[in-house]
């Protein structure tokens, strides 16, 4: 994988994950004194270690099918319950209910879809690259 790109999915990988665990968390905590300082420090070490693990090659494909299966739902189940929470609420589409949808539908939906994705690009590059101990 070309660097520059390896870099941009990280990244991408990092603010969707950061934005999604701090929205949970801020709501989960939202009636502390402190809300915002504990949603900050729940996501920014969340969100680091899920940009690490996203940027770490795995050694071997036979041994890391559930690293590829977890990116994926991780990552595209992120990016779909960000962008239609962003969506939603910018163009107030459902009245204040659109957020629940979000939530409870489109979120947990994309991140099966990219544990289906992470499955089948697992299965790709395991008969692209065979695993030779």
């Amino acid at each position: 994988m070309n660097i520059a790109l390896k870099i941009l999915l990280t990244l991408v990988c990092c603010i969707a994950s950061f934005i999604t665990i701090n929205l949970l968390s801020s709501v989960y905590f939202a009636y502390n004194h402190h809300s915002r300082l504990i949603a900050y420090s729940i996501s920014i070490p969340l969100s680091i270690f899920i940009g690490i693990i996203f940027w770490r090659k795995p050694a071997d494909h036979a041994a890391n099918r559930f690293a590829f299966i977890f990116t994926g739902g991780l990552v595209i189940g992120a990016i779909g319950f960000v962008v239609s929470f962003c969506v939603i609420l910018l163009f107030g589409i459902g009245g204040n209910l659109g957020p629940l949808l979000s939530i409870f539908f489109i979120g947990p939906i994309s991140f099966i879809i990219g544990l289906w994705y992470g499955n089948r690009y697992w299965k790709r590059k395991v008969k692209a690259k065979p695993f030779i101990p």
